[in-house]
């Protein structure tokens, strides 16, 4: 369900449900990009929904046609640091770049909505992530790196390093794991690719997924992010219409659910940071809510992991990477 004007909202939701994303009429996006309950969510219910092929993703920069060599990732250099962008590694760099790339490409009108709406998740608050990446793009090595990106774009060079300041911090604020080798609890299509097999790491992987990108932090979440298990597949196919033998990225929920309150997840549930190490990724504290209605205020919080979704494994905070 649609409240909105804001026509990156409008595409975003009608290629969403197209593709498979499942709102089960009781989620509606509003006109400034949020997750809202538009009927009372049960507990352990599922929110939604989001088939795990739609997960934006390193994958798609291998599969893109005429990368740029200096844009390269393979399942081998995707963890090196980035010397001249303190704390960035090469596959988080060039996936940003690709992110960047996208929200400013209309040929693709959800996808690029989706990484639009990702771009415009900052507020002042955040201007410390910004500003350390828009120092980043004023070196001569981000600028060569990047000129044939800005030459396809035929964007001029300033707005391209201003929404890429902004992609950086919206996909620290948004992104999940999409793969986590210890725990074998990521989407097959990943697991199987070089990324979830022969990297050093065998995974630890962020990436977008529409939808869940919307859902704010809160440290007293109303959902969490996970996958379902075979049983809770089941039930999403038997009962609700989703499509059998396909992975699937759900919101499920770890109380019960107002009508108008907004839908939240502990984004470090699954990064499992220490509360100083993630008030710096995400640039604001554990505990400094984004989002909280009276109904969630007056609640308690639920279970980390609901049951029935196989949470991933906490990532490495020294290797957080896209």
């Amino acid at each position: 369900m649609i409240t909105a004007r804001d026509p990156k909202v409008l595409d975003l939701v009608t290629w969403g449900v197209a593709s498979g994303a499942k709102l089960f009429r009781q989620v509606r996006v509003t006109d400034d990009a949020r997750l809202v309950a538009s009927a009372h969510i049960p507990q352990y219910d599922f929110a939604l929904a989001v088939p795990a092929k739609l997960a934006f993703t390193i994958l798609d920069i291998a599969r893109a046609p005429n990368v740029p060599p200096g844009l390269r990732v393979s399942a081998s250099n995707y963890s090196a640091p980035v010397q001249w962008f303190p704390g960035v590694n090469w596959g988080m760099f060039a996936y940003t770049v690709f992110c960047t790339k996208t929200a400013l490409t209309a040929n693709e009108p959800g996808r690029s909505a989706q990484m639009a709406l990702i771009g415009e998740y900052c507020s002042s608050d955040d201007a410390w992530l910004t500003d350390a990446a828009m120092r980043a793009t004023q070196s001569d090595h981000f600028q060569s790196l990047t000129q044939s990106v800005v030459d396809e774009l035929k964007a001029p060079r300033t707005t391209f390093d201003e929404s890429f300041a902004l992609m950086y911090c919206g996909l620290r604020r948004s992104a999940v794991p999409v793969w986590s080798g210890a725990a074998r609890t990521g989407p097959q299509f990943f697991a199987a690719s070089a990324y979830g097999t022969k990297a050093p790491r065998a995974g630890d992987v962020l990436g977008s997924v529409p939808f869940i990108d919307l859902a704010r932090h809160s440290s007293r979440p109303s959902c969490a992010v996970g996958m379902p298990d075979p049983q809770m597949l089941e039930y999403l196919v038997s009962e609700l219409g989703a499509q059998a033998n396909t992975d699937y990225f759900v919101l499920q929920t770890t109380r019960a659910i107002m009508p108008g309150e907004e839908i939240t997840v502990d984004r470090n549930a699954s990064l499992g940071l220490k509360p100083e190490d993630f008030a710096v990724w995400m640039g604001r504290p554990w505990c400094d809510d984004a989002a909280r209605s009276a109904a969630a205020s007056n609640s308690k919080p639920g279970p980390e992991a609901p049951a029935g979704v196989v949470m991933p494994a906490e990532v490495d905070p020294d290797d957080l990477f896209f």
